[in-house]
């Protein structure tokens, strides 16, 4: 799955089973005969898999989401038996794109904090984040927090004025 420029990729399955291999077509003696494995990649790149899905020692994990940290997110099923009954993992599956842009630097594992330098830009705008998966909480009474920082050389005794052209406040 491929997305735009500054998209990022969720995978969700509503449905997963995960069964023993029946009527294999060649016989496997090990781990995995068959498997789906989720990459954060636009190719199987075995330094950035997500999850991997086994038929004899996996969890299916339904109602779950799997998230990219760029535009791409590649899926592959293998099977090392083939199976004259069909696949022993049985699942259905969503995906969608969020827009993740930002009109500052990102903060490394931080679900939305900016950083906005002013030798990159003397002026510019910034914003809530679009990416509605930010919002996502798995508690609910947990807020969402998003650190914006303005920052200038202190050599030069800069200051930053912040001018607030439109405000909205979701009512609780």
């Amino acid at each position: 799955m491929q997305g735009q420029k500054d998209e990022i990729v969720r995978l969700y399955f509503p449905s997963f089973r995960i069964n023993r291999i029946e009527s294999p077509i060649q016989l496997f003696d090990g781990d995995c005969g068959e498997s789906l494995t989720l990459y954060d990649a636009s190719w199987p790149d075995d330094s950035r898999i997500i999850k991997t899905f086994c038929d004899t020692f996996s969890r299916a994990m339904e109602k779950h989401d799997f998230v990219s940290t760029g535009n791409s997110l590649f899926v592959r099923f293998e099977s090392k038996t083939g199976s004259y009954s069909g696949s022993s993992l049985y699942y259905w599956a969503h995906y969608d794109f969020f827009n993740n842009s930002r009109y500052g630097d990102r903060v490394p594992d931080t679900s939305c904090d900016e950083v906005f330098s002013s030798w990159r830009s003397p002026s510019g705008w910034f914003r809530s984040p679009l990416n509605t998966l930010v919002y996502k909480r798995s508690d609910p009474t947990e807020d969402v927090r998003c650190l914006y920082r303005f920052v200038t050389d202190k050599r030069l005794y800069a200051r930053v004025i912040l001018s607030i052209e439109t405000i909205n406040f979701k009512d609780l």
